[in-house]
């Protein structure tokens, strides 16, 4: 809810996470990626689009550890194929800048 001065003015709707102007909920367009990425893939179609259609080099991101499949690790995906190899939730700490770091 706004105020007359066009600021957010909290509500009982809206305490459990604080003060918003929109929330919006949406969903990859691609059966394939809505259901096999997390929340809806809209991060994965973002990702598949700037690599296909915006010629970006690569998404880096985190994906399993092949070697300690309960750790994370630092990937560069170049391609569909390995964008979706790599998707899904890992609940598990990460620190997808740290190549940068040394």
């Amino acid at each position: 809810m706004l105020n007359s001065n066009n600021r957010t003015v909290p509500t009982e709707n809206n305490l459990s996470i604080g003060p918003t102007i929109e929330i919006w909920e949406g969903f990859a367009k691609d059966p394939a990626i809505r259901y096999r990425a997390s929340s809806g893939g809209i991060l994965s179609a973002i990702a598949a689009y700037c690599l296909e259609k915006e010629n970006m080099e690569f998404v880096l991101h985190v994906g399993m550890d092949q070697s300690k499949p309960w750790n994370n690790k630092t990937v560069q995906s170049r391609n569909r194929d390995d964008l979706f190899a790599r998707t899904g939730s890992r609940y598990a700490p990460s620190s997808p800048c740290e190549p940068f770091t040394s």
